[in-house]
């Protein structure tokens, strides 16, 4: 790979350890103190994230993070929201929407829909403060206490980089912000993992054919699996597989892969387990059913491989750690991980687009916005 192969995918890859200390720096989280109050005090009765493809992937650490503070919190997409489930939109809801364009079809349709209701509040992340999802907060469209937390990634033309690292880095902040934790500590751990992102970057032609290599030639097909936070790994990497390098690819959660799924495993299938952290009992828990996923894999011909940081202890005999082994990711701590995670897997599609001959992160059926329902 030469410098001619360079494209704007790749240097919206190579650009996101610098996007992301720059929108931390001009991250201002003061405006949510009143939806935290309101939320102490009992004002809402549900927080309901909701969003599309990686916006909404985007938002699962954050729900995370406010499930294990005990808040009354759900995740669901906006599509079914929108069409299926209206009612669960209440008068005492805080509505939490994500939407890098804020102009996704389904985002109208649920502002149309909440715009003559009452709504206790909106929490709205956008990289675009003119869209509609900026504006219903800045004009005061939307009844209820309203903030808006802007992504404040440069605009993309390619499937999404920056703007995801960023609904990652600010929605997670934003949710330990509403659950009143102390910031940090989470703060310090995001520029660690930018610095881990910006140092696996440095030589990418070097992980880029370690991707490669990994993968091997006789791939048909991928699937990435993962638990927590990893989840949103798992779905985004698959999401950025299907999109940017058009290869059929399935993000599952890891317990989900036994129901059924582990039927295909076999010759041709590449499956990337992520292993989670190690930073609790209950993470170290989770890092040995996936240990025992990547070994029951690897003696049904899968080419399985633990994705997980360098600096993670590792849990393999060093005998099983050559092909199907370990795969690095760039160094991260704390709520850094997911960010470091999806690196790999935007690099992997670079190598998967040129080797299927077209053009990396290139739109053929779809644009970088989903305007239509």
């Amino acid at each position: 790979m030469d410098d001619l192969d360079i494209n704007p995918y790749l240097l919206d890859i190579l650009s996101q350890p610098q996007a992301i200390r720059l929108a931390l720096a001009k991250t201002d989280l003061f405006p949510l103190k009143a939806l935290s109050q309101e939320l102490k005090a009992g004002g809402f009765d549900r927080i309901l994230l909701t969003g599309m493809g990686a916006s909404y992937y985007g938002l699962y650490p954050a729900w995370l993070h406010l499930a294990a503070a005990g808040l009354p919190a759900v995740w669901v997409d906006a599509a079914e929201l929108v069409h299926h489930a209206p009612a669960f939109v209440t008068g005492r809801t805080l509505l939490w929407i994500a939407s890098q364009s804020g102009h996704s079809a389904e985002i109208v349709s649920l502002l149309r829909q909440i715009e003559n209701r009452p709504l206790a509040g909106l929490l709205a992340m956008t990289n675009d403060l003119s869209s509609p999802l900026a504006q219903a907060v800045l004009q005061q469209e939307v009844g209820g206490l309203k903030t808006l937390l802007p992504l404040r990634a440069e605009p993309e033309s390619t499937p999404s980089t920056r703007t995801y690292l960023h609904t990652l880095a600010i929605g997670q902040l934003a949710a330990l912000c509403l659950a009143q934790a102390e910031l940090a500590p989470h703060l310090a751990a995001l520029q660690v993992t930018a610095d881990g992102i910006a140092a696996y970057l440095q030589d990418w032609r070097a992980q880029i054919e370690q991707l490669a290599h990994s993968i091997g030639d006789g791939t048909r097909s991928i699937v990435l699996v993962g638990r927590g936070f990893s989840l949103t790994s798992a779905l985004s990497g698959a999401l950025n597989l299907q999109e940017a390098a058009k290869l059929p690819a399935l993000g599952l959660q890891a317990a989900e892969f036994r129901h059924g799924p582990l039927e295909m495993a076999g010759p041709g299938i590449t499956v990337f387990i992520f292993a989670g952290d190690n930073g609790s009992s209950e993470q170290a828990s989770a890092r040995s059913l996936n240990l025992k996923l990547w070994q029951e894999l690897r003696s049904l011909g899968v080419n399985a491989w633990l994705v997980q940081p360098p600096s993670s202890p590792s849990l393999l005999p060093t005998k099983e750690k050559g092909e199907g082994g370990i795969l690095s990711i760039p160094n991260s701590i704390g709520i850094g991980l997911p960010l470091a995670e999806i690196i790999p897997i935007q690099l992997l599609c670079i190598h998967l687009s040129q080797r299927a001959g077209i053009i990396p992160g290139t739109f053929r059926h779809i644009g970088k916005v989903t305007t239509e329902e």
